[in-house]
């Protein structure tokens, strides 16, 4: 599930499937472009060295409103 800022399900009560071919970045020079990008941390902290590309085939999503 990836939640996308901007997208009409970023705010709380939505959610993204994403769906395609992920592959494994192991070149040096990509990944130092992606952790100079913004937002490029790990959310729940630490430090993680796996980076992963998805190449989307179908995106989907829907909210989920109460009351």
């Amino acid at each position: 599930m990836l939640r996308t800022a901007g997208h009409r399900s970023a705010a709380p009560g939505g959610a993204d499937l994403v769906t395609g071919t992920a592959e494994h970045v192991t070149d040096a020079h990509t990944i130092e472009d992606l952790v100079t990008r913004p937002g490029a941390r790990p959310w729940t902290g630490g430090r993680r060295d796996l980076w992963v590309r998805l190449r989307p085939g179908e995106v989907t999503g829907r909210t989920i409103r109460t009351g």
